[in-house]
C-alpha cells in the first residue's frame, strides 16, 4: 500500500510539475508576444513624434497634392496643438535646394515676428493683422516655388529655334526673375519687421505701424499677382 501511495504521489508531483512548466511556458510565450507587439509600436511612436517635431518646415514632392499634401496637412494640425509652425509642400524638381530653404527661412522669420508681437506693445488690432500677414509669407513662398518649377518646365520645352519659342523663353525668364525678387522682398520685409516694430513702439507712431502692415501685405499680394501672370502663360495646364 505504501508503494502504491508513493507512486500516486509521484504521479501527482509529475502532473503538477508538467502543469507548472506548461503555465510558465504559456507566460513566457504570452509576454514574448506582447514584447513583439510593443517594440515595433514603440518605435513607430518615436518615428511619429520625430516627424511631428521635425525642424524642417517643408516636405518635398513631385506634385503639390496627393499623399504628401495629406501628410503635411496632418502634421500641421498636430503641430498646431503644440504651438509649432505649419509644414509646407515644396517641389522636389525644378527648384534648387537653396530655393527650397527659403521656405524654412520664412517660417523662422515669421516665428520671430510672432514672438516679437506677443512681447511688444502693438495695439491688438494691428498685432492680429501683422501676425496674419507674417504667417502667410511661408505659404506664399511655397506656392511661388511650385509656379517657378512649372515655369521652368515650360521654358525647357520651348524651342529656341523658333520665334514663338524664343519669345516664350524671354517671357518666362523675366517672370522667373520677378518672382525670385518678390520672394526675396517678402523675406527682407519679414526680417526687418521686429526691429521696425520696436522703433514704432518707442516713437508711438501708429501711421508707421500701418505702413509696415501695408508693405507686408503688398509683398504677399505681389506673389499672388505673379501667380496670376504664371497662370496666363498656361502654367496650370502644364503641371
Amino acid at each position: 500500500m505504501q508503494n502504491k501511495g508513493g507512486a500516486g504521489c509521484a504521479i501527482l508531483a509529475l502532473i503538477g510539475a508538467c502543469a507548472g512548466m506548461s503555465l510558465l511556458a504559456w507566460l513566457v510565450v504570452t509576454q514574448a508576444s506582447w514584447l513583439l507587439l510593443a517594440v515595433p509600436a514603440f518605435l513607430l511612436a518615436l518615428l511619429a513624434l520625430a516627424d511631428v517635431l521635425r525642424d524642417d518646415a517643408y516636405l518635398a514632392a513631385d506634385q503639390p497634392g496627393g499623399f504628401t499634401a495629406w501628410h503635411a496637412a496632418t502634421l500641421t494640425r498636430i503641430r498646431a496643438w503644440i504651438g509649432r509652425p505649419a509644414i509646407h509642400v515644396v517641389p522636389q524638381l525644378g527648384v534648387s535646394t537653396e530655393e527650397r530653404l527659403l521656405v524654412k527661412r520664412a517660417v523662422k522669420l515669421a516665428g520671430e515676428v510672432l514672438a516679437s508681437l506677443r512681447q511688444g506693445a502693438t495695439p491688438e488690432t494691428q498685432r492680429a493683422l501683422l501676425a496674419q500677414q507674417a504667417e502667410a509669407v511661408p505659404g506664399n513662398i511655397a506656392g511661388a516655388l511650385w509656379r517657378l518649377a512649372r515655369l521652368r518646365r515650360i521654358k525647357r520645352a520651348a524651342d529656341p529655334k523658333t520665334d514663338q519659342g524664343r519669345e516664350t523663353i524671354q517671357q518666362i525668364t523675366a517672370l522667373e526673375n520677378e518672382m525670385l525678387a518678390g520672394i526675396n522682398q517678402s523675406l527682407d520685409r519679414l526680417a526687418a519687421l521686429p526691429m521696425n516694430m520696436v522703433q514704432v513702439e518707442l516713437a508711438r507712431d501708429i501711421r508707421r505701424a500701418e505702413q509696415l502692415l501695408s508693405d507686408l501685405n503688398e509683398s504677399n499680394s505681389k506673389l499672388e499677382d505673379l501667380s496670376s501672370a504664371y497662370r496666363e502663360l498656361g502654367g496650370d495646364s502644364a503641371a
